[in-house]
């Protein structure tokens, strides 16, 4: 007698067939489609293109402030800044974008009108300058 080395499920269950095995392919396949649809549609990546200008400004800010400051930074300015700030790294000098980023600056970082200290080049004592009504 020839021993029985089919697996233990086939011996239970009996061989499967061709129809059976496609299903299982097929669901295989179809949970394997749903998982990848599902990442591409997950919370990180906003679909809003607003939503994604704001969170590659608040990146690109957390690059160079805390996370308290970029909010409130984020918080003091217009939706046509935020474009100006995801679309260029250099503002001009007279663009109201600018200004408004400067003023938005002034208030979450130097806490508006703060004493702030900088030290000029060489051997200079450091100048001290005060906000309005100091």
């Amino acid at each position: 007698m020839t021993p029985d080395v089919r697996p233990t499920e086939d011996r239970i269950r009996g061989p499967r067939s061709a129809t059976s095995r496609r299903r299982a392919a097929s669901l295989g396949a179809a949970a394997l489609l749903l998982a990848v649809l599902g990442a591409g549609c997950s919370k990180d990546t906003p679909t809003d293109p607003a939503e994604a200008r704001l969170q590659r400004v608040e990146a690109r800010l957390r690059s160079s402030f805390s996370a308290r400051q970029a909010r409130c930074i984020l918080e003091q300015l217009d939706t046509p800044v935020v474009r100006a700030l995801d679309q260029r790294a250099d503002l001009t000098a007279d663009s109201p974008a600018l200004k408004q980023f400067s003023a938005a600056l002034q208030v979450c970082v130097n806490g508006d009108g703060a004493t702030t200290t900088t030290r000029s080049a060489g051997t200079a004592p450091a100048s001290t300058t005060t906000g309005p009504g100091g």
